[in-house]
């Protein structure tokens, strides 16, 4: 057996007792009322969506819902075992004198993928949204020292993100636009 061979089904074995012990996550103990619920608070407030981190240079999934009730987002957070965010925000040209504070929470990669393929069936508005995310492969790691932009990992992933961006009405080139 050559070393590639060896190390590969050592890396196969070390995965498969991972997910062996890897305790169930909280979001499997969602009620079907809740499971309902939140999939009518991520239709209304939520944004299924991919962000790229430029340091990896790979897309990552993210759920994120936000609003200014601090009681939801905290009974949100309690359920997906999260921390609630706080953010100040003034919209530009704004009239108010006060600014609004956003609270949200958010869910990335697996976990963000586990919440769609839970609520999706009682999604009305960002089903396709989610059933775009449940393709994203959680599980692809991209090794060390090895190429990002051209694996094929990341060119699935990059495949996903311009789905999402064609459903989202392209709001990131709304929002910046090239001069």
């Amino acid at each position: 057996m050559n070393k590639s061979s060896y190390d590969h089904a050592r890396y196969l074995r070390r995965k498969a007792e991972q997910i062996l012990n890897r305790s169930k996550d909280i979001l499997y103990s969602l009620s079907v009322i809740d499971r309902a619920y939140i999939a009518g608070i991520v239709d209304g407030e939520g944004s299924i969506h991919m962000t790229k981190k430029f340091k990896t240079g790979t897309w990552y999934a993210f759920v994120v819902i936000g609003m200014t009730n601090k009681n939801v987002i905290n009974w949100l957070s309690q359920k997906f075992g999260n921390k609630t965010i706080e953010v100040i925000y003034r919209p530009k040209g704004s009239f108010k004198v006060t600014p609004s504070i956003i609270y949200y929470v958010r869910l990335q990669g697996r976990r963000a993928c586990l919440l769609c393929e839970l609520i999706y069936p009682y999604l009305i508005v960002k089903k396709q949204h989610a059933e775009i995310l449940m393709q994203y492969p959680c599980d692809a790691r991209i090794a060390p020292g090895k190429r990002v932009n051209g694996s094929p990992i990341n060119e699935i992933r990059t495949v996903l993100k311009n789905k999402l961006t064609e459903l989202n009405g392209n709001y990131y080139q709304r929002r910046h636009p090239k001069k």
